[in-house]
């Protein structure tokens, strides 16, 4: 919805389970959306925590020129990460190789990954991603743990990183105007800060 008012064509993938997009579902969704893809010179990628995995993870399959990913797992196999936020959800059928590897990824896509470096999980995940892409722009917002989505959820930032060129300086300012006025980001900075009085 915050995208209608650009006139941009969306595809929107929305798992029905914590699923973590599995490369079999995926691989057969692009039986019906290549044909679309096709159609468009520029394909942005964007999601978040789950979507922001499956952003990176199928952005050369899905043939993205940049992806916006706020807080992606960089996989829930507990023998790759230390997150044990979602590994109940691991199943080793549905998911071998669920890990983002170098040959998901493609050298002429962009890559913004948005995240808390003092929110261990997501910064763990966050470490593992960026030592796999070849081309990444990491944007950082502190205490908002995984709050991050709901923090930023705003039509006019999203705009500004699908079509504006990186400007880390420029991302910066338009990201601390959207915090001030969400609830969500006071939220988190007071659950962060009371532990430490």
């Amino acid at each position: 919805k915050s995208l209608q008012k650009y006139n941009y064509a969306v595809i929107g993938i929305m798992p029905k389970q914590k699923s973590w997009f599995p490369a079999s579902s995926m691989h057969a969704l692009m039986a019906h959306v290549s044909n679309i893809l096709k159609q468009y010179q520029r394909i942005v990628g964007y999601g978040g925590s789950m979507g922001g995995y499956a952003a990176i993870k199928y952005s050369k399959l899905l043939g993205m020129q940049r992806v916006v990913a706020m807080v992606p797992q960089y996989s829930i196999n507990p023998e790759d990460v230390q997150d044990r936020r979602y590994s109940d959800f691991f199943d080793p059928e549905l998911h071998a190789d669920m890990h983002i590897q170098s040959q998901d990824t493609c050298a002429d896509c962009e890559y913004i990954v948005i995240y808390d470096p003092y929110y261990d999980e997501d910064s763990e995940n966050y470490h593992k991603i960026e030592a796999v892409l070849p081309n990444v722009h990491s944007l950082k917002l502190p205490y908002t743990g995984h709050d991050v989505i709901a923090v930023l959820a705003n039509s006019a930032l999203l705009h500004d990183f699908i079509e504006r060129d990186f400007d880390e300086t420029y991302f910066y300012r338009q990201m601390r105007a959207v915090k001030k006025n969400s609830k969500f980001y006071y939220r988190s900075v007071i659950a962060r800060l009371l532990g430490t009085h």
